[in-house]
């Protein structure tokens, strides 16, 4: 009797950890889609360098699939990696990529726009955190963005050519 009476709240108290540990999952921030942005650029020229072109956005997702299921990497990176979605635009919760390889595979756009700053600024206009890289694999920053006015990756040459970009 004494085994049931210790088993029953040892096993409700897990249940109840293993909730809030579900709800207090860390947040992603922009720190999580520069990583993100860096795994891009690696997949790329690795992809680049074993294909001669680079990777269209059905290939960059099988890579990072296998990224996600990588057992090597560290708990930071394998959290936020284990909440990746390749179903929607919407690749981290927050966080929607848009990615282009150029016309004639001469490159690739990568941007990701972040969650609304609207209340960070201040401003009654919806603001963006925006990531842009390109082939180059600089990375830039833009922020905050006004959300009627961030380009297409379609329409943008160079991740440089980004209005209000900065090299991260």
């Amino acid at each position: 009797m004494l085994r049931r009476i210790v088993y029953v709240p040892f096993v409700l108290g897990f249940g109840l950890l293993a909730a809030f540990a579900v709800e207090t999952r860390t947040q992603i921030t922009p720190w999580h889609a520069l990583a993100l942005t860096r795994t891009i650029n690696t997949i790329e020229v690795v992809h680049f360098y074993k294909t001669g072109i680079y990777a269209d956005r059905a290939a960059l997702v099988d890579y990072l699939r296998e990224q996600k299921n990588d057992t090597k990497a560290g708990g930071r990176v394998r959290e936020w990696t284990s909440r990746l979605n390749f179903f929607s635009d919407e690749i981290l919760p927050g966080w929607f990529l848009e990615y282009e390889v150029k016309p004639g595979n001469t490159g690739y756009i990568l941007i990701l726009t972040g969650s609304d700053e609207k209340q960070k600024t201040g401003s009654n206009e919806g603001q963006k955190s925006v990531v842009i890289t390109d082939e180059k694999a600089v990375i830039y920053r833009a922020t905050p963005y006004a959300t009627d006015r961030l380009p297409a990756a379609r329409e943008i040459a160079r991740a440089q050519d980004v209005p209000g970009e900065a090299p991260i």
